[in-house]
């Protein structure tokens, strides 16, 4: 199984390509309109990025991660926070967002 880091160098070549593509469009595709060549690469970036998110939540992490979700948001409950500082409150603590615990969940379930 590759690693973060060779998934993202992976990722990283097919942006520096994807802007290479654009970057040609923009002088002598008359900005892009009809093929493209960075059309093709598209699907590829898509790819690595769904195997990046597979490599980062396994199953341990998302469970670890949905546990301590919702303890914080038990809490805020608890305090009877609004929404607006339940948010913020998430937003401090995680280094992840609502949808992409939701997509582990789904993708692991």
């Amino acid at each position: 199984m590759r690693t973060e880091m060779q998934i993202q160098a992976d990722i990283d070549a097919i942006d520096a390509r994807i802007k290479q593509a654009r970057r040609y469009d923009a002088v002598q595709n008359e900005n892009g309109e009809g093929y493209s060549t960075a059309d093709d690469l598209y699907p590829a970036w898509i790819a690595l990025t769904e195997e990046l998110f597979a490599t980062e939540w396994t199953p341990a992490v998302t469970v670890a991660r949905r546990d301590a979700w919702n303890a914080v948001v038990k809490n805020c409950i608890d305090q009877k926070l609004s929404t607006r500082d339940t948010d913020a409150m998430l937003k401090k603590y995680f280094p992840f967002s609502h949808a992409a615990l939701g997509r582990a969940i789904g993708m692991q379930s």
